[in-house]
């Protein structure tokens, strides 16, 4: 693909909407269009104050690829701000062309399908039809989710209390650690220091650590040769009185 460049995307109408073939009046439907790119405070805000009007009765969430999770995350909040509101769920395909164009005259023009995954999902505030598939009544899911969410709390607070009771040599093990020694910083020291030593004192130690400093310069000289030439080993060799 490299002598192609991508040009545009042209979505493909595959028919009717799902939710259009239900047969109900979508006059004064609310009918959001969510992408993957969109703020869920923007969604939601709109949603919320034209859904609270009282001509409003039906409102949809659609969107494709990407966009799917957020479509049910803006239905589950819908859900808990307006209570009693009856769902139905369509799951189909949307149909997407990409067009490459030809870098090189010789080549032709590509044409790429992809096959989408699209949701849209009704909700309503008057009844509908239970017969239909997709549908879900007004908290029907409520009670399992409390459920769900009441047991897995239990089950965490009872990892972290056996956590918490269990003693830290047995945790170690079980991780496979050894367990840790118990560290003595007076007792530790006092032994490096007595090593260190040899079992002397610390007035002979500093005395054999200071010995042979402070004698670099003049090594070899001699006391006094060189300098006034009176007495002592010169430089030059040795020096006599007259």
């Amino acid at each position: 693909m490299e002598n192609y460049a991508k040009g545009e995307t042209v979505d493909v109408e595959t028919g009717i909407d799902p939710i259009d073939q239900l047969g109900l009046d979508m006059t004064d439907c609310i009918r959001m269009k969510i992408t993957a790119g969109g703020r869920m405070r923007n969604y939601m805000g709109y949603a919320l104050k034209e859904f609270n009007k009282e001509e409003r009765r039906l409102i949809t969430f659609s969107g494709s690829g990407d966009a799917v999770s957020k479509v049910i995350s803006c239905v589950e909040i819908m859900k808990r701000k307006c209570k009693q509101l009856h769902q139905i769920n369509k799951i189909y395909f949307k149909r997407k062309e990409d067009l490459w164009e030809p870098k090189v005259e010789d080549l032709d023009r590509l044409k790429v399908t992809r096959h989408i995954p699209a949701m849209t999902v009704l909700l309503s505030k008057d009844q509908l039809d239970a017969n239909e598939p997709g549908y879900q009544a007004p908290g029907s899911f409520e009670e399992e989710w409390a459920k769900d969410t009441k047991t897995s709390n239990a089950r965490r607070q009872e990892s972290i209390r056996r956590k918490r009771l269990k003693p830290p040599n047995v945790r170690d093990q079980a991780r496979g650690r050894r367990p840790k020694k118990p560290h003595n910083t007076a007792a530790n020291s006092g032994g490096r220091q007595q090593q260190g030593n040899n079992g002397k004192g610390p007035d002979e130690q500093r005395r054999q650590n200071n010995r042979g400093r402070g004698r670099g310069r003049g090594r070899g000289r001699g006391r006094g040769g060189g300098r006034g030439g009176g007495r002592g080993e010169g430089l030059g060799g040795n020096a006599t009185n007259d």
